[in-house]
């Protein structure tokens, strides 16, 4: 098992926490089959009431408790197709002419009893089972020969007039699609064809969903998506829809609060609202092991798992947690800021900000503000105005743009003055800065004399005293005159004073009391 490596992580607001949003990555966990000991492909999974996870895999049925992995043996090798733990926390599988229940057993692993028996001698060759619902009729198991409902002891069957695609069951309503014909709906033991279902006979659909009792959204493999409204049929012309297009849609699943994950061939998953804007896009250029996705599953805690052409990856959508990884080659992370409805990033690389272009689709979040390459220490905001503390100086940001406002190079940190609103000091690498606000923003004032240390951390007590500490000194307590630009008096305290260490202390206040933490 391996993870995204991040140089920044976002903790979000707990007014935030659990709603998806499209800035960074969610942690993702990638298990390899070097993991889980069985084949490259994933093709179904479904979760039990203990928490276990399932998987239909190329060599049998996967169990994942959270720590280990477990595997039912089958007394012969035949890739499983489909997985499903029903309402009574039955385990059915599908696989290449059989189906049947995984019953527990001594070893808590399960083994396979086949339910084909019940079916009539005739139905000997049916194919394999790629699809198993849970329905009012029974448990559902769907082959491109036939469809069976399994129900007590016995089976119904439904057969074509040549093949079925695939069948979908979006909320409690069960469709499937014959190719060349059409789509039919399942309703009351009737075959109903869907109103203008001429439509989708020469194409391939991968996955109906609903949203919100509204209307379907009937996804296509190659034509994207279609949205069915009142028996009005119109193309889904949006930013998702458009993506799958080129992507090829394989999987798609509903998410909370009528989000949705859509499974590409080509590109990944993508996350998108009710409204069709992408939310989120992950592939293999920012953690994905494959770009692959034959299948998908919202687990009990709302978090992503993805069954993959080569691996299971694990998303944490529902994590409050985001990442900025090295995918984005942005540098080594040192600080973060929201400001006017962007996410500022200040790297060893520089100042970026989420890109105007922000698409999802690029695979980069963010752009570097102009004028600002190279080692940024710090971000506050004074007055309304984003102030940047720099290698080069100290820079006023606005949007992508960031102009030079101090002489002085080498800028740590600003803080406010107290006693003085206009005004905000600065400890720079050889001494203190003033800058003060003028009608044009923040400006350059004049450097403070009689003071040249650096000043990486710098604080003021509720007595006007200002505590700087020094990374290889100690920490000096500053006192200025009443103009406030000059040190009438300072101190500098080390372990000769009571310190630990004279070295790599910082300063920091809480609750207007300054603290030194050693």
């Amino acid at each position: 098992m391996k993870r995204v490596f991040s140089i920044l992580l976002i903790l979000l607001s707990l007014s935030t926490y659990g709603q998806l949003n499209n800035l960074g990555t969610p942690f993702i966990y990638n298990y390899t089959k070097s993991d889980y000991h069985a084949g490259t492909q994933n093709w179904g999974i479904s979760q039990d009431e203990n928490g276990f996870i399932y998987f239909a895999n190329n060599e049998g049925v996967l169990i994942f408790d959270g720590q280990r992995w477990n595997q039912i043996q089958f007394s012969h090798s035949k890739p499983i197709r489909s997985v499903l733990v029903d309402s009574k926390n039955t385990v059915y599988i599908g696989l290449l002419n059989d189906f049947g229940i995984i019953e527990q057993n001594s070893n808590d692993v399960g083994s396979f009893k086949s339910l084909r028996y019940l079916l009539p001698p005739e139905i000997d060759d049916f194919d394999e089972i790629w699809r198993i619902y849970e329905f009012r009729e029974g448990i559902i198991f769907q082959s491109f020969e036939y469809i069976f409902f399994f129900k007590g002891d016995s089976i119904r069957t439904i057969k074509p007039k040549d093949k079925f695609h695939f069948s979908f069951q979006p909320d409690d309503r069960y469709f499937f699609q014959e190719p060349g014909t059409g789509l039919y709906e399942y309703i009351d033991e009737l075959v109903v064809e869907v109103p203008l279902s001429n439509n989708f006979k020469d194409k391939e659909i991968i996955e109906i969903l609903e949203v919100q009792n509204h209307y379907l959204l009937i996804c296509t493999k190659d034509d994207g998506i279609y949205k069915n409204d009142n028996k009005k049929l119109t193309k889904w012309n949006t930013p998702v829809s458009k993506f799958l297009e080129k992507e090829k849609l394989f999987c798609a699943i509903r998410l909370k609060e009528n989000h949705f994950a859509f499974g590409t061939i080509l590109n990944g998953v993508v996350i998108s609202d009710s409204e069709g804007n992408i939310i989120q896009h992950i592939n293999k250029s920012n953690g994905l092991q494959n770009n692959t996705v034959l299948s998908m599953f919202s687990d009990r805690d709302d978090h992503l798992w993805l069954g993959l052409d080569n691996g299971i990856d694990f998303i944490e959508i529902n994590s409050p947690i985001r990442y900025i990884s090295d995918f984005e080659d942005i540098g080594t992370g040192y600080c973060a800021m929201f400001f006017k409805g962007k996410m500022y990033l200040g790297t060893n690389q520089g100042l970026f900000v989420q890109s105007s272009d922000n698409s999802s689709n690029t695979g980069k979040e963010f752009e570097l503000v102009k004028n600002t390459a190279g080692q940024v220490w710090s971000l506050d905001i004074f007055n309304g105005q984003l102030i940047c503390s720099h290698n080069a100086g100290t820079f006023l940001v606005e949007n992508s743009d960031a102009r030079k406002i101090s002489k002085e190079e080498g800028s740590w940190r600003y803080i406010p003055l107290i006693g003085h609103q206009e005004l905000i000091i600065g400890g720079h690498y050889n001494g203190l800065v003033l800058l003060k606000d003028t009608e044009e923003g923040w400006r350059f004032e004049k450097k403070i004399k009689g003071f040249n240390e650096s000043c990486r951390f710098i604080r003021q007590s509720e007595n006007g005293d200002l505590w700087v500490s020094h990374g290889a000194k100690g920490i000096f307590r500053i006192r200025l005159n009443p103009a406030v630009d000059s040190v009438t008096e300072y101190k500098l305290y080390t372990s000769n004073e009571g310190l630990p260490s004279s070295e790599r202390n910082i300063v920091f206040k809480f609750n207007k009391e300054v603290f030194i933490s050693t």
